[in-house]
């Protein structure tokens, strides 16, 4: 173990040279790092958390009828892009992680973990299948300006 340890700090102290910093500053950006990371994915859990509970009221109301969809497999594959066994599995982790439990725990669950990157991957997927359909520069042209419109909206959140 600690030979581990000594090859780890070794590490450590030849990226901060490679990179013109302290071994403390590395470990601090580092640290930061981890830091919004795990931010991020526990925001990408709540996210999954709150549309199994949106998918669930809209699926016992049958609200989908409303926006003129006969089913609610229709609904979800054409709307989210999901088929209905990952929206049903979304409703049950919705379910069995109400916010009073999640909140209180300290680690992610993997089955939460695992439908969220399972979804993300496949809408990046289809991003990246778009954008090679629509050429890379209009493309990005369109993204950057999404990009610049949730800045704003992100900028004007945190001031309010």
């Amino acid at each position: 173990m600690e030979k581990d340890s000594n090859e780890a700090e070794r590490r450590i102290e030849e990226e901060a040279k490679r990179q013109g910093i302290t071994v403390e500053e590395f470990k601090r950006r580092a640290h930061e790092a981890d830091e919004r990371l795990t931010n991020n994915i526990r925001k990408t859990a709540e996210a999954v958390l709150k549309e199994g509970k949106h998918l669930k009221e809209n699926k016992d109301n049958e609200l989908y009828k409303h926006l003129g969809y006969h089913t609610f497999r229709y609904y979800v594959e054409t709307e989210f892009g999901i088929i209905e066994e990952e929206a049903l599995e979304l409703i049950r982790l919705s379910e069995k992680y109400p916010p009073i439990i999640f909140n209180s725990m300290l680690k992610i669950p993997s089955e939460i973990l695992d439908i969220s990157f399972r979804i993300s991957k496949r809408h990046i997927d289809a991003l990246i299948k778009l954008r090679d359909e629509m050429g890379h520069k209009i493309f990005d042209n369109k993204m950057r300006l999404i990009l610049d419109k949730l800045e704003a909206i992100n900028g004007k959140e945190k001031e309010e």
